[in-house]
């Protein structure tokens, strides 16, 4: 990794719930992109969600696609306060009681419609029974999703400055490294492939954790009131992998 992150530094507008307060249900760009980065965010989240309570698939996608649709056309955020809990849990509750109370089938959005648009690389139900189809409950799954969700962005951003922008493998073969517990893998075989020194090997796997770190604090930064929250959701993130 021969990026100098120093020379290009990353910079967030904000750290307050940032997103949150620009998506206050105004029809600005603003709102529309922290929209769009909260719905690429947690879209799959709130579907497996909904499945994992025994919604079918057609219904649990027009839900979702429902709920973000009445996140655009109203000032949803207005009651969002960082004081009172994490933003997942929040939107998870507003999901929970905006399908009880409001939703009605009848006059719901035909997938695909509407004014948000999103493209996913990956049908979601093709992914929910690969990955989620086992019988935990469903805010098991949606934790689960979320800290999946959150940690391919920082993977696919590694990928990105490891490899160049090109699919050379090489972050991929590094990858494992990143959450892997320290001296549990031997270095030498990967070296090998690389055609690189172990101690030059050591030092890239040295800067790729602080990057990984540097990019996974900044992802959480967007949805947690202050500072000192991160280092809380980080334990929730990987506690939820490692469910």
């Amino acid at each position: 990794m021969e990026t100098n992150h120093a020379a290009s530094p990353v910079h967030f507008a904000t750290t307050r719930w940032s997103m949150v307060v620009a998506a206050r249900g105004n029809d600005s760009t603003e709102s529309h992109t922290a929209l769009a980065w909260l719905c690429e965010r947690y879209w799959f989240p709130l579907y497996a969600f909904a499945r994992s309570r025994g919604v079918n698939p057609y219904d649990a996608q027009d839900l979702v696609q429902g709920f973000f649709e009445h996140i655009l056309s109203t000032p949803f955020f207005d009651s969002a306060r960082a004081d009172r809990c994490q933003f997942r849990a929040f939107l998870l509750v507003s999901f929970q009681n905006w399908t009880t109370s409001e939703w009605n089938k009848q006059n719901r959005q035909k997938r695909g419609g509407g004014a948000l648009h999103l493209s996913m690389e990956q049908d979601p139900e093709v992914r929910f029974q690969q990955e989620f189809s086992d019988q935990r409950s469903p805010e098991y799954h949606y934790d689960r999703a979320w800290a999946l969700t959150l940690l391919e962005r920082v993977f696919s951003s590694l990928r990105d400055e490891c490899d160049g922008g090109v699919r050379t493998g090489r972050f991929d073969i590094l990858k494992p490294y990143l959450l892997g517990a320290r001296g549990e893998m031997p270095l030498e075989p990967v070296a090998a492939k690389l055609s690189t020194p172990v101690g030059t090997l050591r030092v890239t796997l040295h800067r790729l954790r602080v990057r990984f770190r540097e990019l996974l604090t900044s992802e959480i930064r967007q949805t947690v009131e202050r500072e000192s929250d991160i280092r809380g959701e980080l334990v929730y993130l990987f506690a939820a992998l490692g469910r």
